[in-house]
C-alpha cells in the first residue's frame, strides 16, 4: 500500500481527492503492513453488522495483523457472533467531554498503526481539526457499501466483502422448511401489521414450513398478540438465544422474514435468504444485497420518508404489503413445489435496484 491517510499515530481520514498522508499531530510513520489495527464501528448491532465486511477486507488484506473494533455498549455482545482476530472495545454510551478524553487517551496509549474511523467521530473531529481533511458519508449508496468505501478510499481493496452462503441456503431442498419470522423493531412504523404476519405464519405452516419466532426479549410481547391471533402452532425463540446462537440458528434456517431490523443485516450477512419488508426506510441503503433475497415494499408516493413519525397518521406503507404478496415470494424462494399461491395480492415492488 503506497500512500495512506493517516492522522494521530495511524488514524485513518479518506479524501475525495485521494489518499494522503496526514501527520501533523504526531510525526510518527505509518508502517506499509500494520501489526495493530482499529476499527471504529457503530452503537446500534444492524449498523455494526453493516461494518463487519470492513473487518474481514482488513483481515484479507492483512492477514498477519491484529484488528480491534470498537463498538457501542448495545453491541457488545453481537460481536460474539463474529469470527474476530482482536478485541472488543465498548465506546462510552453516553459521550461527555471527559468520557471522550478518557477514551482518546486510552487509543492513543494503545499505539494503533493504523485506525479506520466509520462513525467520523472520536477521531474524525481531532483529524478535522487536525489536518483539515474530512470525509463525509456518501449517503447516496447501500450503508455496507458506504462503509467499503472509507477502505477504498485508502487503496485497500478486496471485492469480496460478504461470505459465501452455505450450501442449505443456495437451494432449499426437502421438508420441513425452517422460517424464522423478526416481527420487532426498534420503530413501531418499521413494524409490519401483527395480523398480517399471522396469515403469513398460517399459510406458510399450512405449505409445510415450520415457524420459528426470534427476535429479542422486547419482541415476546408482539410475537404472542401475534400467536393469538394464528390457527396453528409455533416455536418462539425469542430472548432465548445470544447473538452467536442467534448466527447458528439463521445458518439452519432456509428463509428469514423481517422488518427492516438487525437480524435482517446479520442473515443478509451469512448468506440466509431473506425476505426483508420496508416502510418508512430505504430498501437501497438497508436491504438485503444477496440475489436470492428479496425487498418488499409498498408503491406509495411518500416512502421511503425515513421519519420517525407517519405524517398521514397512517401505515400504508407495510399495510399495503399484503400477506399473500409476502407468501408468493416466499415459495417463489423456497421452491415449495405443490403449494398454492395466494391469488392477487396488492401491487408491491420486488427488485432491490
Amino acid at each position: 500500500m503506497s500512500e495512506i491517510s493517516a492522522s494521530i499515530g495511524g488514524y485513518v481520514c479518506g479524501s475525495g481527492a485521494g489518499p494522503l498522508v496526514v501527520n501533523r499531530i504526531f510525526d510518527r510513520p505509518l508502517k506499509a503492513d500494520p501489526a495493530k489495527i482499529l476499527i471504529v464501528s457503530f452503537s446500534n448491532p444492524g449498523d455494526v453488522i453493516l461494518s463487519m465486511p470492513c473487518y474481514r477486507r482488513l483481515q484479507r488484506v492483512f492477514p498477519d495483523a491484529v484488528i480491534d473494533i470498537a463498538v457501542g455498549v448495545e453491541s457488545e455482545q453481537l460481536m460474539q457472533a463474529f469470527d474476530l482476530q482482536g478485541d472488543v472495545i465498548v465506546t462510552p454510551s453516553k459521550k461527555t467531554i471527559s468520557q471522550r478524553i478518557r477514551f482518546f487517551s486510552l487509543i492513543l496509549k494503545s499505539r494503533y498503526d493504523l485506525i479506520v474511523d466509520l462513525r467520523n467521530s472520536y477521531f474524525g473531529l481531532a483529524a478535522k481539526f487536525g489536518s483539515g481533511i474530512f470525509s463525509p458519508r456518501n449517503k447516496s449508496v447501500h450503508r455496507r457499501d458506504g462503509n467499503l468505501e472509507h477502505l477504498d478510499r485508502l487503496g485497500i481493496h478486496n471485492p469480496a466483502v460478504l461470505p459465501d452462503a452455505p450450501d442449505a441456503h443456495r437451494a432449499a431442498v426437502g421438508k420441513p422448511y425452517n422460517v424464522s419470522i423478526a416481527p420487532g423493531s426498534k420503530s413501531d412504523l418499521k413494524r409490519y401489521p401483527t395480523s398480517s404476519f399471522a396469515i403469513l405464519a398460517d399459510r406458510l405452516i399450512e405449505a409445510g414450513c415450520v415457524i420459528h419466532w426470534v427476535g429479542s426479549q422486547s419482541d415476546t410481547q408482539v410475537i404472542r398478540e401475534i400467536q393469538s391471533l394464528m390457527s396453528a402452532d409455533s416455536e418462539c425463540l425469542a430472548g432465548t438465544l445470544s447473538w452467536k446462537e442467534f448466527r447458528h440458528h439463521l445458518e439452519s434456517a432456509h428463509l428469514l422474514i423481517t422488518n427492516d431490523s438487525a437480524p435482517l443485516h446479520l442473515a443478509d450477512d451469512i448468506g440466509c435468504p431473506v425476505i426483508a419488508l420496508f416502510g418508512p426506510t430505504d430498501h437501497k441503503l438497508y436491504g438485503p444485497q444477496r440475489s436470492y433475497s428479496s425487498s418488499l415494499r409498498s408503491d406509495v408516493a411518500c416512502r421511503p420518508c425515513a421519519k420517525a413519525q407517519c405524517q398521514k397518521n397512517q401505515r400504508d406503507c407495510l399495510e399495503l404489503i399484503s400477506p399473500e404478496t409476502v407468501f408468493n415470494e416466499a415459495v417463489k424462494i423456497l421452491d415449495l413445489s405443490g403449494a398454492n399461491q395466494f391469488a392477487g395480492g396488492a401491487s408491491v415492488c420486488k427488485n432491490k435496484k
